[in-house]
């Protein structure tokens, strides 16, 4: 048997809306996509959602062949982003706040996005003289579940500034 795996938990920010919900064809994109894939050589898709989930099993409707999957990529990347902005931020203010300023704003970011246990254990913030600025870094293991199998990242978010 031959699947087909169709990945569409994605944010579409650039987009601005759901891509794979939109019109296309007399049907959606996701629609679309899982229809011409049936009447190929493939047995049954699987349609990995995320963000905007039910929108999604909504327009793929209750199509035979098609299985749906739900898994978190985005949630994963986005505390990411989220932390270095943070980061970045506290970067900037550097010049008129303490170290231990920025050490305890940060920690309280990496809590209220939940991230793992190693964020809080591997924050760095230092200032350098040579060149004058301030880095502010740390690393943690975040897992993405997939259909298939887990996969483990190592995240590295991190800032620096002039001082």
């Amino acid at each position: 048997m031959i699947h087909a795996v169709v990945l569409a938990a994605g944010l579409s920010s650039r987009m601005g809306s759901q891509k794979v919900v939109l019109p296309y064809g007399g049907s959606t994109v996701v629609g679309h996509i899982a229809d011409e894939l049936l009447a190929g050589a493939v047995d049954g898709v699987l349609v990995v959602v995320g963000h905007e989930a039910e929108r999604v099993r909504e327009a793929l409707g209750d199509r035979r062949g098609v299985a749906r999957q739900h898994a978190n990529l985005g949630g994963v990347y986005m505390k990411y982003y989220r932390m270095q902005d943070e980061m970045r931020t506290q970067a900037k203010v550097a010049p008129s706040i303490d170290d231990a300023t920025i050490r305890r704003r940060i920690l309280r970011k990496i809590e209220s996005l939940a991230l793992p246990a190693d964020a809080r254990r591997e924050l760095q913030v230092r200032r350098t003289l040579r060149p004058l600025e301030i880095r502010i870094h740390t690393t943690y293991r975040d897992t993405l579940v997939l259909p298939f199998y887990k996969y483990v990242v190592t995240l590295q978010p991190e800032a620096s500034q002039p001082l």
